[in-house]
Formats: structure tokens, sequence, C-alpha cells
């Protein structure tokens, strides 16, 4: 993410289905780093985004590229443990 590129924006964008913004963010030259640094009204005010529901989309689906904190990664793989173990139980018993 913070080696992205204009263009890996715009393809994240188009990921999105939001490719209707794609010119607004190459003009802006929105790359990862800067894309982690917009705020709301940045979205709002200067890129011309004015669907609430997009704007949330863009600021939700950039949360979820940001890396997980190292106690996030401890419950994930809590998870993912328990996961496991309860798949195996259902096998053995089915």
């Amino acid at each position: 993410m913070r080696s992205w590129t204009v263009s890996d924006v715009a393809r994240w964008l188009d990921s999105l289905s939001l490719a209707q913004y794609i010119n607004a963010f190459t003009e802006g030259s929105v790359d990862g780093p800067f894309l982690m640094e917009l705020r709301e009204e940045d979205l709002v005010q200067v890129l011309g985004i004015k669907h609430k529901l997009h704007v949330r989309k863009i600021l939700l689906s950039r949360e979820n590229l940001k890396p997980l904190s190292q106690q996030e990664r401890r419950n994930k793989e809590a998870v993912e443990l328990e996961v496991t173990f309860l798949l195996t139980l259902s096998f053995v018993f089915y």
C-alpha cells in the first residue's frame, strides 16, 4: 500500500466499482501514501465525491488495506486456530 503508484490507486478504485473517480484521483496525484492521508473532507471537497456511500466505501476499504497491529495478528491467529480445531472435531464426530 505504501508503495502504490497513482496507477495502483486507480486499479484499486476500479476494483471497488468506483472507476468514475479515477480521473479525479489521477489529477490529484493520489498515490498509496497520499491515499492513506486523505480525509473525508478531501474526498468530498477536493476530489468531488458527493455520494456519501461512495465516500464511506473508500474510507472503509482504505482501512482494510492497513496492516494489522501485533495484537490484531495474535487475535487473528487465535481465531484461525480455533476454527481449525472446530473443523477437526467436526470431522471426528461426523
